[in-house]
């Protein structure tokens, strides 16, 4: 490979990390280059977090290499040439050049050897196999550069092969098209992904909601879940997949008011956007996604109070949801009835919110027994009707006046 152009100036390729890496890795005389999103995102100009590098050396000796250097290495994936160089504020993912002599889906049996090209043409994207020396000359085989720049998300070669690879390039695909991609997919490509599409329930959960939830987190990712739903992605991913005004109305609509309120990007929220009041969609969402304890909780309540519809025209609903709910499931609800087209009041909605200041009630069950109630079962049926009218009352009440207002209902 010749080099075909250099990359900006670049602060992460003089860290003393990433030259003392590099140093180590071509100590036994052979190359070591960039690849990957490092590389990508440099030409681009957006900020750089992970550093990805590619060399002729076995991963025996990168890791001999490294370890003379005073380097720790860790081998997260010895079977296919992967080692993990660790410094104390920066990682470094490194790989031997390689071609896949037999997949097993991620799985794969490898072949190393020292041909650039042969390992560009393994790798998925165009955009993704420009590699950079250190000095931050750029090679580019597969004439990423040009469908980097110019918003085309391409797999390199034949697109059936790349995915029979590994079927979760399907929602890479989706994903990369949702932060690259400025040209429409080709309908190639499309098609490869929809007929492959089926074997995504063959993957880890934790592997598809890892891409789904980055993509979900993109500035916008209605076009793409269009894309994803008129080719058979979400039907594949999930038990019940969205229906289709959640896909083409709810979720544009949703972007829209988050970007008009600059509201900070959720991925929960615009999963609830999609599954809306779906019964069936929200109870399979546990076996689809491996959600973590909050993030599910957080679905639920905003699934649940979808389905239950309260009345936003009375204060002590808007006051009920937050005090029991929070303030951040009170924001995204609010944001979701005006996406699902239930809410002409956004703004004034919003105010409550932004006022809310999470009073805590006056009273306990101790003043209840202290005012000559007997302990039982009645403690707290009284608790929740004085919560009740002090929500309604804008939780403006006192002790002395719930007290009173209980007195005069229940002969305290």
């Amino acid at each position: 490979m010749q080099p075909i152009g250099h990359l900006p100036a670049q602060e992460w390729l003089t860290f003393p990390e990433t030259v003392q890496v590099m140093e180590a890795i071509m100590a036994g005389g052979k190359p070591a280059r960039f690849v990957g999103g490092c590389v990508r995102d440099a030409i681009l100009g957006l900020p750089i977090s992970d550093i990805d590098i590619s060399t002729p050396e076995t991963p025996e000796k990168v890791m001999e290499l490294l370890e003379q250097a005073g380097i720790r290495a860790e081998p997260i994936g010895l079977a296919h040439g992967s080692i993990l160089a660790i410094q104390p504020s920066k990682t470094f993912d490194i790989t031997t050049l390689r071609s896949d002599v037999e997949t097993f889906g991620r799985h794969a049996r490898v072949n190393y050897h020292d041909n650039w090209l042969d390992d560009a043409a393994r790798r998925d994207f165009t955009m993704n196999a420009i590699y950079a020396d250190p000095d931050g000359s750029l090679y580019d085989p597969m004439g990423g550069i040009e469908d980097l720049k110019a918003g085309r998300v391409r797999f390199i070669g034949d697109a059936y092969e790349r995915i029979r690879e590994d079927c979760l390039r399907i929602l890479r695909f989706f994903r990369f098209q949702a932060y690259y991609g400025r040209m429409p997919p080709s309908a190639s490509d499309l098609q490869a992904c929809e007929q492959e599409a089926p074997y995504l329930r063959g993957l880890s959960t934790e592997r598809v909601w890892s891409e789904l939830k980055r993509t979900l987190l993109s500035v916008d990712p209605a076009p793409v879940m269009k894309d994803m739903h008129q080719h058979s992605i979400l039907s594949a991913v999930f038990t019940h997949a969205p229906r289709e005004d959640a896909v083409f109305r709810h979720l544009p609509n949703l972007i829209k008011l988050e970007d008009s309120h600059k509201a900070p990007k959720s991925t929960i929220r615009r999963l609830a956007c999609l599954i809306g009041e779906d019964v069936e969609a929200a109870q399979s969402i546990r076996e689809d996604l491996p959600l973590s304890t909050h993030e599910l909780s957080h679905l639920i309540h905003l699934i649940k109070l979808l389905r239950e519809t309260p009345d936003f025209g009375r204060t002590y609903e808007i006051y009920r949801i937050l005090y029991f709910h929070g303030p951040e499931i009170y924001y995204d609800y609010v944001l979701l009835t005006a996406a699902l087209d239930r809410n002409n009041l956004l703004e004034e909605h919003l105010a409550y919110w932004r006022n809310w200041t999470s009073p805590t009630l006056p009273i306990r069950g101790q003043d209840l027994l202290d005012n000559g109630l007997a302990s039982g079962p009645k403690v707290g049926i009284l608790l929740k009707e004085v919560t009740d009218w002090w929500l309604e009352e804008s939780c403006k009440p006192t002790r002395d006046q719930c007290l009173q207002w209980l007195g005069t209902r229940n002969n305290l």
